[in-house]
Parts: C-alpha cells; sequence; structure tokens
C-alpha cells in the first residue's frame, strides 16, 4: 500500500474528484464546513476538537468560530500551508497513522471522507480513541455502497474510486468497525449529497435524489443515500 503522502499529494487536490481545484469554490467549502458544524452542535458545542484528514482547513475553520478549541490533520503539504496561511487555523503534518498526539486530550474527533482511504481503518479508528477522553466523541461520514444508487449502479458508482479508496462501508460493516475499535455507537444514518449543495442548486439535487431512491429524499435510512454518518462514543 503506497504512502498516504505519496497518494494525496498537490494533484489530488488540483483537479479534486475531477471537478477542478479542492479550493476553487471557497464559498462551497465554506458551507459545506458549516453543514457539517451544525451536525455536530447538536451533540456538542464546546471542547477540543481534533480533526483527522482536514484538507484545506475549512471545517477547522468553521468550527473555530463557533467556539470549538481545534486541530488538524493532514498529508497535504500544500492543504496545510492554505490552511495556516488563510484560515489561520493549527495542523499537523502527517496521517493519523504517523502523527503523535497527547493520550485523552480531545473532546471530539471527526473525519469526513478518510475512513475509504485508510488501509486498515479499525487501528486507525483505535489511535483517534487514544487521543479522546473518555466518553469523547467521534463523528465520522464516508460513502455509502449500501445505499440504492450504489446497489443499482455497481462498478459505476463513482464514489467507489478505486484509484483512492481501499475500502468501502454500508450501515453494518461501519457499526462493527466503530465496535471492534472500542466505541459505542450512538447513531448511524444515510444522508444525500444534496446537503452539502447551497441553495438553488440544492433543490435540483433533492429532486434528483427523489428520483433516484424512488422516493422522499430526507430521513436518516441508513441504507437509503449515498453518504453514511456515524456518531460514537469513546468507551471507558
Amino acid at each position: 500500500m503506497p504512502d498516504a503522502a505519496l497518494c494525496y499529494d498537490d494533484d489530488y487536490f488540483a483537479d479534486y474528484s475531477g471537478r477542478g481545484a479542492y479550493t476553487g469554490d471557497i464559498d462551497s467549502r465554506r458551507y459545506e464546513a458549516d453543514v457539517r458544524v451544525r451536525h455536530v452542535s447538536k451533540y456538542l458545542t464546546r471542547g477540543r476538537l481534533l480533526e483527522i484528514g482536514s484538507a484545506a482547513g475549512f471545517f477547522l475553520h468553521s468550527s473555530q468560530r463557533a467556539g470549538f478549541s481545534v486541530l488538524g490533520v493532514e498529508p497535504s503539504a500544500l492543504m496545510n500551508q492554505y490552511a495556516r496561511t488563510h484560515l489561520g487555523v493549527d495542523v499537523c503534518d502527517g496521517t493519523i497513522e504517523s502523527v503523535d498526539l497527547e493520550a485523552s486530550s480531545f473532546d471530539l474527533a471527526c473525519a469526513w471522507h478518510v475512513l475509504e482511504h485508510v488501509a486498515k481503518p479499525i487501528e486507525a479508528l483505535r489511535r483517534v480513541k487514544d487521543a479522546l477522553k473518555v466518553d469523547g466523541m467521534l463523528f465520522v461520514e464516508v460513502p455509502n455502497i449500501g445505499s440504492k444508487r450504489a446497489q443499482r449502479e455497481l462498478l459505476r458508482w463513482e464514489p467507489l474510486d478505486l484509484g483512492h479508496h481501499v475500502n468501502q462501508f454500508q450501515p453494518q460493516s461501519l457499526t462493527r468497525a466503530f465496535e471492534q475499535a472500542g466505541y459505542e455507537v450512538l447513531s448511524v444514518e444515510s444522508v444525500p449529497w444534496a446537503v452539502y449543495r447551497r441553495p438553488p442548486r440544492s433543490l435540483l439535487s433533492y429532486s434528483k435524489e427523489s428520483f433516484m431512491v424512488r422516493g422522499w429524499p430526507f430521513g436518516g435510512n441508513a441504507w437509503q443515500h449515498e453518504l453514511l454518518r456515524a456518531v460514537a462514543r469513546a468507551a471507558a
């Protein structure tokens, strides 16, 4: 398995998912970050926050503005430079496997679209748990291979991304990974990509989602939508 710092180099973020530079649409990145902060804030509104795979730092910045004390971990030097220079957030160069984090020092950790890139996700989850306080919270989002669209499109499903994704998750496998790593799972739900689209574009996205799933595009049915969210607590 190649080193993550080599896989997620400047070229990866220069044409992110085939849609141009990761930092090319700042308004959309900020909107995505704010949506995630609102999700986290349903559980916690203050504390020391660790983000694994922090990219250019937009979520860290939004979390900091919301009142959290933040630290990111990211292998891309280009993204870390952007996060420090343009957003003024604190980041560590490296991966969860390589950085040294103070044990039991974070109230919550977040990993948005990270676990699918990690060769040994359970070991990574355990390293995050070591950095969390007892009862610390972990928030994860990954592509949902159990979703209706993934099951219909199979190898044509875009989030498979076999060039970068070394794992795929559905609700049961994600739950098992958390449990094997020593967490109590509090919530597993699915959401459509539309939750990260800014109005009015979101209206079209929700309409497309309704057509794809042949039903209401809202609700947390874990087997319905393409994005899988989980919330867990670090057990003693």
